[in-house]
């Protein structure tokens, strides 16, 4: 066992303390390494050339792995941050895995995982790279002021952090869906910009599952004290509180994406419960407990939380011992959080309808209580209650039929907005995130409102679909997908998937020319659904009808990816 004292690969800056960026002054005199880490020890922020592009600026973070300044690129006048490897480590593991960090977080062009500007070497051999400067709050602070929030906000407040929690879950799942693992996924780890948006940091950890590493440790653990929830360095790598028993006993080969999975079960836990998985005196007894698996007390805490159920479920799943009892990659993991959320909504509007009966039957006993007193204030009540219903009752229609008027010319401007967005190519994954969040909000509130026997209902399930599979969201696409089958469902027979698959060719197979970005992710979807072996159970008539179908996609040039 060697030296148990912390090792950091690198020290983040405070969480409640927003990086400053000031001016540089003009500087002479040559750069050197050397002369960057005195200047920075003697507590004066740096403002040297830093080759011919970059203008050093604020210390942002300080660790053993190096130095990360804000800085200015010249060519682009931007703001970027740049990392510096520490010169005691140039030709060393550590090195190697600092140039792997950013060529693997290069690869991974995700809108919640930073982007890679540049990697570069110094005169004397440090690496060093650019990336994004993010602006904001660790989500470590966001869980602890969330749950610090008065009373009144708490629910709210629970409500964004499972929000950004799976932005988190689909930030990863695109990590995965390349084959790469993060090791090290923890509140620290992700960092909460000023205008909601969110990004996971520090790909240090980071393994290509199809490119085992030469810098990867023995099997035999070493374990390094870190009582501040740090990233331990040595042969077991990553944060014992939020690590798999796999990872935390140093079994480097065995791990895949559910080491990751399990990481975000333990992101989750901190959500529900307040704390990580493992706690304890000192870094010894928590890495301790996560090499044995011991998981009692969060499962205890877990279990102990009320009105969260889904999640508590989810949060159990993932931190199983097994990691083939867990979901198999974070895709799964944001499905099920979406699911929990969506399910959330609805009962807490089915919650205000509730209390609403609850108001109007207080009013009614307290209403019939003081109508007691005599017949004919009963009598004259019972009139007056019967003249007060009638009349609610046709003035509810009336509310109703222009709530429904509403609707209407609200689900036409919309599909307008939509069909011009769609030509400006705003739904793309890499384009405007926010505009297309509003978008699918407004969508889902306006689908509360409509008939569920009429087709505009249909329509805005379809118009989520189609904006989901053009963003690649996956799992929300399925689920408004779904949600559309069902309503065409209750005024069809059996095989409904296939009969609507069957009606969506003939709403939107027009000529290709005419044929949106939503038009073809529709389309595409329909042609999985008509692509399948036919069942025997289908008649002839419909064989022959998705037989036609098929070939009139086949004409618009939709085929399967």
């Amino acid at each position: 066992m060697s030296d148990p004292r912390p090792i950091s690969e690198e020290a983040t800056a405070s969480p409640s303390t927003q990086p400053h960026v000031e001016q540089a002054s003009d500087a002479t005199g040559p750069y050197t390494p050397q002369s960057l880490v005195a200047e920075s020890a003697s507590g004066k922020a740096p403002s040297i050339p830093f080759g011919n592009r970059y203008q050093l600026l604020d210390e942002l973070a300080r660790g053993g792995m190096g130095v990360v300044y804000a800085a200015t690129d010249l060519i682009f006048d931007r703001l970027v941050a740049i990392k510096v490897l520490a010169p005691k480590l140039v030709g060393t593991t550590a090195a190697r895995r600092f140039i792997r960090e950013a060529r693997i977080t290069g690869r991974l062009q995700h809108p919640s995982i930073p982007p890679v500007h540049d990697l570069g070497t110094l005169e004397d051999g440090e690496p060093f790279l650019a990336m994004k400067l993010i602006r904001g709050q660790t989500f470590a602070t966001t869980i602890q002021e969330a749950r610090s929030a008065s009373e009144d906000s708490q629910a709210e407040a629970f409500d964004k952090l499972v929000a950004i929690f799976e932005q988190i879950c689909l930030a990863v799942a695109f990590a995965h869906s390349r084959r790469v693992i993060h090791r090290d996924l923890k509140p620290q780890n992700v960092m909460v910009g000023a205008f909601g948006e969110i990004q996971v940091m520090d790909w240090g950890l980071a393994k290509e599952l199809e490119s085992p590493s030469a810098d990867e440790p023995p099997t035999e653990p070493e374990f390094h004290d870190d009582p501040d929830e740090r990233t331990m360095m040595g042969n077991v790598m990553g944060t014992p509180s939020y690590m798999p028993p796999e990872q935390a006993r140093g079994e480097t080969n065995a791990l895949d994406e559910r080491a990751d999975v399990f990481s975000l079960g333990a992101i989750l836990c901190v959500i529900l419960t307040g704390k990580p998985p493992y706690t304890g005196t000192d870094g010894h007894e928590v890495w301790t407990k996560a090499s044995a698996a011991n998981l009692e007390d969060a499962i205890t805490r877990l279990s102990a939380v009320r009105g969260h159920g889904r999640l508590v479920v989810l949060a159990k799943r993932c931190l199983h011992a097994e990691p083939r009892k867990r979901p198999a990659h974070a895709g799964e993991i944001a499905a099920a959080v979406y699911a929990a959320r969506v399910a959330t909504e609805e009962t807490k509007r089915e919650q205000e309808f509730r209390i609403v009966q609850g108001d109007a039957e207080v009013v009614r006993n307290q209403a019939f209580q003081k109508s007691r007193t005599a017949l004919w204030i009963a009598t004259v009540g019972f009139v007056v209650s019967t003249v007060l219903a009638v009349s609610a009752w046709r003035y509810g229609q009336r509310v109703a039929e222009q709530a429904r008027a509403d609707a209407r010319e609200q689900f036409q401007d919309l599909r307008d907005a939509i069909t011009l967005a769609d030509t400006q190519n705003r739904f793309l994954p890499s384009e405007d995130a926010p505009f297309r969040d509003r978008i699918i909000r407004r969508l889902r509130d306006l689908r509360r409102t409509l008939d569920p026997t009429q087709p505009d209902a249909i329509h805005v399930e379809l118009l989520m679909t189609g904006i989901s599979d053009v963003a690649q969201i996956e799992h929300q696409g399925m689920y408004h997908w779904n949600q559309a089958v069902d309503l065409f469902a209750s005024r069809s027979d059996h095989h409904a998937g296939k009969r609507f698959a069957i009606q969506i060719v003939d709403w939107f197979g027009q000529s290709p020319a005419s044929l949106s970005n939503i038009d073809r992710a529709l389309l595409m979807r329909a042609y999985k659904v008509l692509s399948t072996k036919p069942s025997s159970e289908l008649s002839p008539e419909l064989v022959a009808e998705i037989k036609k179908a098929c070939t009139r996609l086949n004409e618009l040039g939709i085929k399967q990816k």
